[in-house]
């Protein structure tokens, strides 16, 4: 239930938007994003190809907490024709404040993040929606591998 409600947001989005509004690949886009982590996203085009993708979000990682997230993203265009379908891939980090429990205070993670995806621009619309899995490798406070990763939407203003 929880994955399909950025694809219904997005339907909404490319109804109620005029016609003539064009699926961003410039400008600063906000949405939501459903998965592990589940909350706010931003994206930001740095260029035709570039942008910096961020997350304030809820993790159910642990015992849950607050995950904060930047990435520096690359985007292929046309993967599938001439349907708009991107790749992206980069490189970022994350900061996971991982709730405590009776036993834990609870713990910060910082780690670095390589986030793969799909990205598909509505046509017709100032909205795009994707997917995407991040493999986290945690530095502090120890080395461990853990994946991230879920569904969104984006409305460009």
């Amino acid at each position: 239930m929880k994955a399909s409600f950025p694809l219904l947001l997005a339907a909404l989005f490319s109804v109620l938007m005029p016609s003539d509004a064009m699926a961003q690949r410039d400008g600063f886009g906000i949405g939501i994003i459903a998965g592990d982590p589940t909350g706010l996203c931003i994206k930001n085009w740095l260029s035709q190809k570039s942008a910096l993708e961020m997350a304030a979000a809820w993790s159910f990682e642990g015992n849950g907490g607050f995950f904060l997230s930047g990435d520096y993203v690359l985007h292929s265009f046309g993967i599938s024709g001439g349907s708009g379908l991107m790749l992206t891939y980069g490189l970022g980090g994350r900061l996971y404040f991982r709730d405590g429990d009776k036993n834990n205070d609870g713990d910060t993670f910082l780690g670095l993040r390589v986030p793969l995806g799909l990205c598909y621009p509505i046509e017709g619309a100032p909205v795009d929606i994707f997917l995407q899995l991040a493999p986290v490798m945690d530095l502090i406070p120890e080395t461990e591998l853990r994946l991230n990763g879920g569904v969104g939407a984006r409305l460009y203003l």
